[in-house]
């Protein structure tokens, strides 16, 4: 971890931290992470960018290996959450043994 510092952004006024971390990958670049929590610690940041991405990378691949990608184009918080429901139900369904009777 390098560092970090607050700023306000100009636009809306709200305080942001930005923390800045070495990138293991490549020598000399830094990977910046924005939070509007400005009283967590550099550590937590990562901790919860690191918790986060991993939801966002399960996500990704669930879409992309379910074909699901350009069934759902909406920008509410509501249909986000209908459209995840229904990608994991066809999970859970597609989990579940076959009874043949």
């Amino acid at each position: 971890m390098f560092g970090s510092i607050t700023v306000t952004m100009k636009k809306h006024g709200i305080p942001v931290k930005l923390v800045f971390v070495r990138n293991r990958n490549k020598a000399g670049e830094y990977i910046i992470l924005l939070t509007t929590d400005c009283g967590i610690s550099n550590r937590e940041a990562v901790r919860l960018y690191g918790n986060r991405w991993s939801i966002e990378v399960f996500f990704r691949v669930g879409k992309s290996l379910f074909c699901l990608g350009s069934e759902f184009q909406g920008l509410s918080y509501d249909m986000a959450v209908s459209s995840n429901t229904i990608v994991f139900t066809r999970y859970i369904l597609l989990g579940l043994p076959v009874v043949l009777c």
